[in-house]
């Protein structure tokens, strides 16, 4: 009995639930651009090492306009990370000790997301 509602699952579950999501990690070099504009057909979405944020809560980098425009041509979602820039615990301690300042960062992202229609910005959520 378990062995037919298995395959009942399976032959009535559509395929695409079971296709992998493509993620190419972005740091930005001339290997890395040689391989985004040479392969994109290989990518579904590319998340770029784009943005730092410092321990006052400010944001800094972007995404090269050249590579949002080649994304956007060839339909490659853009799902930019964020660093705690040094990579040091006082840099995002600050910010989770600070609520204030947590709730800026997250405006300024969110505001980021909708400006550059990155993956994962949604109106209904955001």
């Amino acid at each position: 009995m378990l062995k037919k509602i298995f395959i009942l699952i399976i032959v009535f579950l559509p395929l695409p639930l079971f296709a992998a999501t493509r993620v190419f990690y972005f740091r930005d070099s001339t290997l890395a651009r040689e391989s985004l504009f040479n392969y994109p057909s290989y990518i579904d979405v590319l998340a770029p090492q784009a943005y730092a944020v410092d321990e006052n809560g400010s944001i800094s980098g972007s995404i090269d306009a050249k590579i949002l425009a080649f994304t956007k041509k060839k339909k490659i979602k853009v799902m930019p990370l964020l660093t705690n820039g040094k990579f040091t615990q006082k840099s995002y301690q600050a910010i989770l000790d600070n609520g204030s300042l947590q709730d800026s960062v997250i405006a300024t992202l969110i505001a980021k997301a909708k400006q550059n229609n990155f993956y994962g910005n949604s109106r209904k959520i955001i």
